[in-house]
């Protein structure tokens, strides 16, 4: 995960800057009118407020019905995954969040941040979780200044790991030490998802 803060993809006045090492072309956001968000690519804000706005849309619309965000994610910006992971918080609905292909860093984040029972993964797919990054250049005390928010801001993330999943203390500090890869298996071994699915249920949406 990434902070913005004079470097990234893009510098937004002061903020940390990205996650994840790589960069990649964004694919986007889609949606469907039975309550589904594909999210593909880096997860910047662009992304972010594509994804907002469905879910917002999708609750305004049924408050009682899940909504299935589907994940294939290497990562993105942390104010932009913050944003995504508060909105899933303010919706009423059950957000279940799978994940296909990979959902690393932030990605990773959103993933296990969906209605606890409900975060699924599928065989093949991987996740991987590590430090924020913090890209920082210009005077020596906007520097500072940085990697102090910088730090906060990975503490915020890792209370949100260990509050959401079987993970914490000196194991979760271990993991995002370095980026560290799991399987499909792991991830359900240590909370980030409930379930490792292979099929739909018939009636489609699980």
């Amino acid at each position: 995960m990434m902070t913005r803060a004079t470097t990234g993809i893009a510098k937004e006045a002061a903020q940390p800057a990205e996650v994840g090492r790589r960069q990649e072309t964004n694919v986007g956001v889609s949606e469907s009118d039975d309550r589904r968000i594909v999210i593909s690519g880096a997860i910047n804000e662009t992304i972010a407020a594509m994804t907002i706005n469905a879910l917002l849309k999708f609750e305004q619309k049924n408050p009682t019905e899940p909504i299935l965000m589907v994940l294939d994610s290497y990562g993105g910006y942390i104010d932009s995954m913050f944003a995504i992971i508060d909105t899933m918080e303010l919706v009423r609905c059950d957000v279940v969040t799978l994940c296909v292909g990979k959902a690393m860093s932030a990605g990773a984040v959103i993933l296990l941040s969906g209605t606890k029972g409900k975060r699924l993964i599928t065989p093949h797919a991987r996740v991987m979780l590590h430090q924020i990054s913090s890209f920082t250049f210009g005077r020596i005390a906007d520097m500072d200044n940085d990697i102090k928010e910088s730090k906060r801001l990975q503490d915020e993330v890792s209370k949100l790991i260990a509050s959401k999943t079987k993970l914490g203390g000196r194991k979760l500090q271990q993991m995002l030490g370095k980026d560290y890869y799991l399987t499909a298996k792991e991830a359900a071994k240590y909370g980030i998802v409930d379930k490792l699915i292979t099929r739909f249920p018939r009636r489609g949406t699980p």
